[in-house]
């Protein structure tokens, strides 16, 4: 079942895809970055997960204030349960309903039907519980309902990156995984709409597409900030992209509204490990406020540790720092 969505990633459009191009070629990886706009409209279809709760050691912010800001979901919590324990049993015993079981990070995702605070602090006391954390929100670069928040127009190109020429390097062994909103590299119509393939995407090869918001295995884009992001790399059209040649994983962790959870991120970084990816491409930023969850922390360092290259946003704020 889809989870409902309410991220806040805020992405990095152009420079990020750059970043992705300059990694294939020289093993470097870019620095995470800075938080966008939030939203709050989020989506109550449930999805298929499952918590476990515990000491909230990663000193994430537990005030009234930083959910509404939209730093972190006002429904939902993570969870880590002891390896005997039930996540459905713990659910009933609380009111709450499991979204998404545990999966490769171990965590899950509870609905909070009085408040993500309220169901940490009651969670916390549980001896089932292993740990309870906030679930961050986040959002993709631009918003074309907004259009003061969509990617500058300006656009640095191949001779002004110094990208070399399209079969200077052979790329064809490399996998570039795009957790974004999903990629227009097919033509599907399906209950949920109809989807057409990008022609400058047409010839790029697919591997292990994933729909972590709807979860199935049509990673199609309804929002077409995955679709630009993953043109700026691969694009094998009259705009060619800056690693023209690779193969594509698309990885679909944004919704319609460019919004989407943590735990599907998490997931999602695992997907692209399992699966072979050399480079994770992530357009997006969490907002002012946001602190790595342990789930986020083991899934960057398990990537670290089998050599995938991670290229995270900058952010599109304004903001000084980069951490």
């Amino acid at each position: 079942m889809p989870l409902p969505r309410n991220f806040a990633l805020a992405g990095l459009g152009i420079a990020g895809l750059l970043a992705a191009g300059a990694a294939l070629l020289d093993g470097r990886s870019t620095t995470p970055g800075e938080p966008a706009a939030e939203r709050s409209t989020a989506r109550t279809t449930p999805r298929g997960l499952t918590a476990s709760p515990a000491d909230d050691d990663h000193r994430a912010p537990s005030t009234a204030a930083s959910q509404e800001r939209g730093t972190y979901a006002t429904n939902l919590v993570m969870v880590r349960i002891a390896p005997d324990a039930s996540i459905d049993d713990l659910a009933r015993d609380y009111g709450a309903e499991v979204l998404r079981a545990p999966g490769a990070s171990g965590f899950a995702a509870l609905s909070a039907p009085d408040g993500a605070l309220a169901l940490r602090g009651a969670l916390q006391g549980d001896p089932r519980v292993k740990l309870v954390a906030p679930m961050g929100v986040f959002r993709g670069a631009g918003d074309r309902d907004d259009p003061s928040k969509r990617a500058h127009p300006s656009q640095w190109h191949l001779v002004g990156t110094r990208a070399p020429l399209s079969g200077t390097f052979d790329l064809s062994g490399i996998t570039v995984a795009v957790l974004d909103s999903g990629v227009a590299y097919e033509a599907l119509a399906d209950g949920s709409g109809t989807y057409a393939q990008a022609p400058s995407l047409a010839g790029v090869p697919i591997v292990a597409p994933y729909d972590f918001v709807n979860d199935d295995a049509h990673a199609n884009d309804d929002n077409q900030h995955g679709t630009h992001i993953a043109s700026i790399i691969a694009s094998d059209g009259a705009v060619e992209g800056v690693a023209a040649g690779v193969s594509l994983m698309p990885l679909k962790v944004l919704d319609a509204q460019n919004s989407g959870y943590e735990l599907d991120l998490v997931e999602a970084i695992y997907w692209a490990i399992e699966n072979g990816a050399d480079v994770v491409n992530m357009s997006l930023s969490f907002p002012i406020g946001y602190v790595p969850s342990l789930a986020l922390q083991e899934a960057l360092s398990a990537a670290e540790a089998a050599g995938v290259v991670m290229v995270a946003a900058a952010g599109n704020d304004g903001v000084f720092d980069v951490t």
